[in-house]
């Protein structure tokens, strides 16, 4: 038996509300892999923590490729 407390998900139009991005886009990722979740009839349920992590390493490599330490 699991020990973890689930956590709560998020559709991806309350996600896309949170981040301030478009829900189709998180929608899409789901479908793609590029971000984890469940698709669930017309929708994707993302575990907020998780996909917020995901998009800050994102950027945070962006970041870097493009020369710019991440110092603002």
């Amino acid at each position: 038996m699991s020990t973890d407390i689930p956590r709560k998900l998020f559709s991806a139009a309350a996600m896309g509300r949170r981040l301030g991005v478009d829900p189709n886009w998180l929608f899409a990722e789901v479908l793609a892999g590029r971000l984890p979740g469940v698709v669930a009839g017309k929708t994707a349920l993302l575990d907020p923590e998780l996909v917020e992590g995901l998009l800050a390493e994102r950027a945070r490599k962006r970041d870097l490729a493009e020369g710019d330490g991440g110092d603002r």
